[in-house]
């Protein structure tokens, strides 16, 4: 699977799993929808799996069970539910935006932090000055 897929296998993998656990439901203790409780598990199968059953047959069902939630849901009287909370949308994008900063840089090119993370800058910070870059030195995020 190229890497490209394979990322997009892993967006798909963590945009079902805050669909069940997050938008679904109006809070934690709630109950989970049943179409997207079989299908998240089933986008998490090894995509490295050719024997039987193949992966693509268990994302194919993953897939089955997302079309009936999204069928439900947009109903004229929908029987599925999708709550449009900030704190919803924040977590995942938290998600997202740790697994581009995972994958997204490439190897020998310095990390940036995304904005609000200090921790980050504060270890750059550590890094340059251990390797001999003293308070008059450039830091890991002054270069961006």
């Amino acid at each position: 699977m190229p890497s490209w897929e394979y990322g997009v296998l892993v967006q798909v993998r963590d945009l079902a799993r805050a669909l069940r656990k997050d938008f679904a439901r109006s809070q934690s203790q709630s109950t989970e929808d049943s179409d997207l409780a079989k299908a998240e598990p089933l986008f998490n199968f090894d995509n490295r799996s050719w024997a039987l059953p193949a992966s693509e047959s268990e994302y194919r069902n993953a897939i089955r069970g997302l079309d009936r939630y999204l069928a439900r849901l947009s109903d004229p009287e929908p029987k599925a539910l999708f709550y449009t909370r900030a704190d919803n949308l924040n977590n995942w994008l938290g998600d997202a935006a740790t697994r581009r900063l995972a994958v997204a840089t490439p190897v020998g090119q310095r990390r940036s932090s995304p904005p609000g993370c200090r921790h980050r800058a504060r270890a750059g910070a550590r890094r340059n000055r251990s390797a001999g870059q003293g308070a008059g030195g450039r830091d890991a995020l002054d270069a961006n």
